[in-house]
C-alpha cells in the first residue's frame, strides 16, 4: 500500500512491514511487534500473524476478495488480554490504539435494539437516526494512517455529521421547510464531492479494524447480521447512511470477537482445580497436554452457545483462546505498563523519582491475587496498583512541601514493612535525593537516571 513505510508523525505508532519479500521476515517482526505490546497469549499472536500474511496480499494489490482481510473470535477469562491483543494489532495497521471501531455488544442484548446497526426500516421509530455502521466508520482510520493528516479526516467528519443532521431535519421539515434543507443538503453533498476528488477517498480500499466485544452479552438475532459480512465482506443498511454509501464494504476490515466464554473451565484447567469434577487435568501435566484440553472445553462451550451457521462462517482455526496469566507474567506487565509509565509521569509532574522495591512488587501481586481478585488477571492488577501506589503519590502531591508533600529532587520509596504480624506498604520520603533530568516533551520521553543520594528516611502518611 503507497505510503506504508514513510515517516510517521508522532501521534501515530510505528508502520508495521506489510508487504515482505520473505514470510519468515514477515512473522519475526510482527511477532516482535506483538511481544512489545502484548504479555504472554504465544499461541494467538501466532494465530494473528498468520492471518495478517494472507491478508497482506489484499492491501498490497488494492483488490477487493471475496472475504474479509480476517476474522477471529478471542474466547478467555476477563483480564487476559483479549482486547490489548486487538488494540496493538490497531496500533500496528492504523497508527492509534483506539484506532478501530467498537461495538459494545452488551447493548444489543434485546431483539428490538439489533437494527440500530444497520438502522431502522422505513417507517418505523428511529427511521432518521443514523446506522452506528457506515462506510466512514469503518474506513476512517486507515485513511489517516495513509494521509497523516488529522485535519482531512476531521474535516470530513464534519461534513458527515452537518450531512447527517440534515438529513435527519429534512425527514421530519414540513413542506415549506423542506427547500431550505434540500439546499443545504446539496451544498454538503459539492463539498464530499469536492473533498472526495481532492483528497482521494476511496470507499472500502483501507484497512480497519472492527470489534465486537463481549459478543457473549448480544441477542441472538444479532448474528445474523454477521452472516454477509462473514461470507461476502459486505453489509446492508436498511436506513440511508449520511455518506449514501450502502452496502458497506468491509473487504479490508479485520472483524474481530471476544467473549469471556468458558472462563471459569479454562481457569480451573490452569490450575487443576477441576481435576475432583472429572474434566481437569494435574498441574503437572506437559504444557501442550494442558493446552489440547483447554482449546476442547472451549470449542465444546462454544459451539453450544454460538450459532452453528456464525461458527462456520467464522471458522474453527479461527477460534482463539487467552490463557490466564501466569505470576510471572503478571510481574512484568506490572512493571512495563504500569510502574514505568507512571514513574515517568511522576517525573514529569512533580521532577521527583518513583521506587518500587521487589518485596512491595511482590506484596501488590499477592494482594492482586487472592480470593477475590484472581479471577480478574492484569485487570486487578491495574485497580490494585491504582489504589496503593497512584492514589498515595497523587495524595502525597497534593500537598505543600511544608507540609510534608512532595519537593522537586526528591525520591519516594514504596517498600514492604511489618507491624503487628501484618504486612504493609510503607512510603519513605528521600528528600533532595533525585538528581535526573526531566523531559522537555512530556511524561512519555525517556528521563536520565539519577543517583540516589543516601538521606534519612522520613516517614508519612497517606
Amino acid at each position: 500500500m503507497s505510503g506504508q513505510e514513510k515517516d510517521v508523525p508522532k501521534y501515530m505508532g510505528e508502520p508495521v512491514l506489510l508487504h515482505p519479500e520473505e514470510p519468515s521476515l514477515f512473522e519475526a517482526k510482527w511477532l516482535r511487534y506483538f511481544n512489545q505490546h502484548v504479555v504472554g497469549q504465544e499461541f494467538a499472536k501466532n494465530a494473528i500473524v498468520h492471518m495478517l500474511l494472507g491478508a497482506s496480499s489484499s492491501w498490497r494489490s488494492r483488490k477487493f476478495p471475496a472475504k474479509p482481510a480476517g476474522a477471529m473470535l478471542l474466547l478467555g477469562p476477563s483480564g487476559t488480554g483479549k482486547n490489548e491483543l486487538v488494540r496493538a494489532l490497531a496500533l500496528g495497521l492504523c497508527g492509534g490504539k483506539d484506532a478501530l471501531l467498537r461495538i459494545d455488544s452488551g447493548n444489543y442484548s434485546d431483539a428490538h435494539n439489533v437494527s440500530n446497526i444497520i438502522g431502522t426500516t422505513k417507517g418505523y421509530l428511529g427511521y432518521d437516526h443514523n446506522p452506528e455502521i457506515t462506510q466512514w466508520e469503518i474506513d476512517k482510520h486507515g485513511y489517516l494512517y495513509e494521509q497523516h493528516n488529522p485535519a482531512l479526516v476531521e474535516t470530513y467528519t464534519n461534513i458527515q455529521r452537518h450531512l447527517s443532521r440534515v438529513d435527519r431535519k429534512l425527514k421530519k421539515a414540513q413542506s415549506f421547510e423542506k427547500i431550505e434543507f434540500e439546499q443545504q443538503r446539496v451544498d454538503l453533498l459539492k463539498k464530499k464531492e469536492k473533498f472526495d476528488k481532492e483528497c482521494g477517498y476511496k470507499p472500502g480500499t483501507y484497512r480497519a479494524i472492527v470489534l465486537f466485544d463481549e459478543a457473549e452479552k448480544a441477542h441472538k438475532t444479532f448474528y445474523r447480521l454477521h452472516y454477509p459480512m462473514l461470507d461476502e465482506a459486505y453489509l446492508k443498511l436498511n436506513s440511508p447512511p449520511s455518506d449514501g454509501i450502502n452496502p458497506v464494504l468491509l473487504h479490508n476490515a479485520i472483524i474481530c470477537y471476544t467473549a469471556n466464554i468458558a472462563a471459569e473451565k479454562i481457569s480451573a484447567l490452569m490450575s487443576g482445580r477441576a481435576n475432583r469434577y472429572g474434566y481437569g487435568i494435574p498441574t503437572s501435566s506437559p504444557n501442550n497436554s494442558r493446552d489440547k484440553n483447554i482449546y476442547k472445553a472451549a470449542l465444546k462451550e462454544t459451539r453450544e452457545f454460538f450459532p452453528p451457521a456464525f461458527l462456520r462462517r467464522l471458522g474453527v482455526e479461527n477460534i482463539l483462546v487467552c490463557h490466564p496469566l501466569t505470576r510471572d507474567q503478571l510481574r512484568e506487565i506490572l512493571q512495563r505498563f504500569n510502574t514505568e509509565p507512571f514513574r515517568q509521569e511522576v517525573r514529569f509532574a512533580y521532577r521527583c523519582d518513583l521506587v518500587i522495591t521487589p518485596e512491595a512488587i511482590e506484596y501488590l501481586l499477592d494482594e492482586s491475587t487472592d480470593e477475590v481478585r484472581r479471577e480478574h488477571g492484569a485487570g486487578s492488577l491495574r485497580k490494585v496498583f491504582e489504589y496503593r501506589v497512584e492514589h498515595a503519590i497523587l495524595n502525597l502531591g497534593s500537598k505543600k512541601a511544608d507540609n510534608g508533600g512532595l519537593a522537586p529532587g526528591s525520591v519516594v520509596e514504596i517498600a514492604l514493612a511489618e507491624a503487628g504480624g501484618k504486612k504493609h506498604l510503607a512510603y519513605l520520603l528521600h528528600p533532595d535525593a533525585w538528581q535526573g533530568s526531566v523531559p522537555r516533551e512530556g511524561p512519555g520521553s525517556i528521563c536520565t537516571e539519577g543517583a540516589l543520594i543516601p538521606r534519612v528516611f522520613k516517614k508519612f502518611d497517606i
